[in-house]
């Protein structure tokens, strides 16, 4: 990419992000090849012909003020086995989202 074109790799092809603009939007007096609507965003849905599930267990360890009901988490611990993992990352953030998630709930939290 240079400032404001893209360009094919390995060739003196390129185009202005407007001109791309211009024909993925559709002009005026032409006719647009018929399939997927013209413009510059797309959505698809995907349905897979069987759920697949993962496994796990999440243990936490707290401590509870029996005056004020109080609550601290002394030591949470998560389990999981999700197969063949693509990309670790994003499963390491769906892990401390979930914990952070349950946690809200577990201790009522609301949002207004």
């Amino acid at each position: 990419m240079q400032a404001g074109f893209a360009k094919v790799a390995g060739s003196d092809l390129r185009r202005s992000f407007r001109e791309i603009a211009a024909r993925a939007a559709g002009m005026p007096g032409f006719s647009m090849k018929g399939g997927p609507e013209p413009g510059l965003e797309g959505v698809s849905h995907f349905t897979p012909d069987r759920s697949t599930y993962s496994n796990g267990t999440h243990i936490a360890e707290v401590e509870v003020d029996i005056e004020t009901g109080h609550v601290t988490i002394l030591r949470y611990v998560v389990m999981h086995d999700c197969g063949t993992v693509n990309n670790p990352m994003e499963v390491e953030g769906q892990e401390v989202g979930g914990v952070i998630h349950g946690t809200g709930n577990a201790f009522f939290e609301r949002m207004m």
